[in-house]
């Protein structure tokens, strides 16, 4: 596996180009069709400390919350429910 980016990745890029931003929106155009037919939810819930720690009333800057994903640091090891 390719090392993790979370909590290094820049927030403040260049636009993605035109045709990346196409092919990405078709893709999850295809997955989203497809999980359309599962029968049972597949629902991602943050525990409370995570729901806060990167809610909009604790950071208005992405770049806050996306350190605190940085091994060590507050939201590194976010669990299922």
């Amino acid at each position: 596996m390719p090392r993790a980016l979370a909590g290094y990745r820049a927030v403040d890029t260049d636009p993605v180009p035109e045709q990346v931003t196409t092919g990405y929106r078709h893709q999850v155009h295809d997955l989203a069709a497809t999980l359309a037919e599962w029968d049972d939810p597949a629902v991602v819930t943050l525990n409370a400390g995570a729901a806060r720690s990167c809610s909009p009333a604790s950071t208005a800057r992405p770049e806050v919350c996306a350190v605190r994903l940085r091994p060590s640091r507050p939201l590194a090891k976010i669990e299922r429910e």
